[in-house]
């Protein structure tokens, strides 16, 4: 059957019953030209490079490569100037928004939060060549261009380092042979964060960092995404979260 729109459309997920629910969104309901689906990083680049889509579905947290790594590298292909990219994921902590708008996709939306009908708006909205972005995104958003302190002018690059760590719940000892200090002085890090957050025990340090989603990034992406102009003014944008989930 030749489908009555000629948008092309390829959808990135890799949880089966979401990319079955996706599938009948895009390609049943919007009657779009569903050329291809992937269930990891890689095989979504691939899919992409091969039959060059109008319009991506990707999810953020996937197998291989994450979607952000996914957006790096279609933009770099020539063939895909035009690609117009709509992120979906489960997560909507400050970090992962900011590494949505740092990459330059035409829009984001929050699994949870929102109905199928909102989905199948943003989806219309993107693949169509305008934006949507989703309420608590924009929120974040405005306090990331507000002008606050960046992260990197609030700790050093190993006190960064440290903090990834102690997202993951690691004790000084195991954080101080991966960084080759002594516990001692992974401690004093420690205190040196806290007393720069205001942040006064270690289970409100690692809430902290969990809740600002720096634990589900690589250490080296953390550090390179926050360096200079860039850097994410996050203890504004974490009370604001907060706010928004209470």
């Amino acid at each position: 059957m030749k489908k009555k729109n000629n948008l092309k459309a390829v959808i990135v997920e890799d949880q089966k019953l979401m990319l079955d629910h996706l599938t009948r969104i895009v390609r049943d309901d919007l009657d779009f030209n569903l050329v291809g689906t992937a269930g990891n990083g890689e095989d979504a680049c691939k899919v992409c490079c091969e039959f060059k889509p109008d319009f991506l579905l990707l999810d953020i947290f996937l197998p291989e490569i994450n979607g952000f790594e996914v957006v790096r590298r279609l933009r770099k292909n020539p063939d895909l100037t035009d690609l117009n990219i709509l992120m979906i994921s489960s997560e909507y902590d400050p970090y992962t928004i900011f590494q949505v708008f740092d990459v330059g996709v035409q829009g984001y939306i929050d699994k949870i939060q929102h109905s199928e009908d909102t989905l199948t708006e943003a989806i219309n909205k993107v693949a169509g060549g305008g934006f949507y972005y989703s309420p608590l995104s924009r929120d974040v958003r405005d306090l990331f261009a507000s002008g606050f302190k960046e992260l990197q002018g609030i700790l050093t690059v190993k006190e960064q380092a440290i903090l990834f760590e102690v997202g993951q719940g690691y004790s000084n000892e195991h954080i101080a042979g991966k960084e080759g200090l002594s516990p001692k002085t992974v401690q004093r890090h420690r205190q040196k964060i806290m007393d720069k957050l205001d942040i006064h025990d270690t289970p409100s340090l690692m809430r902290y960092a969990v809740l600002m989603g720096i634990w589900r990034y690589k250490e080296s992406d953390v550090i390179n995404h926050l360096k200079g102009d860039k850097g994410v003014k996050f203890k504004e944008a974490l009370g604001r979260l907060l706010e928004l989930k209470s």
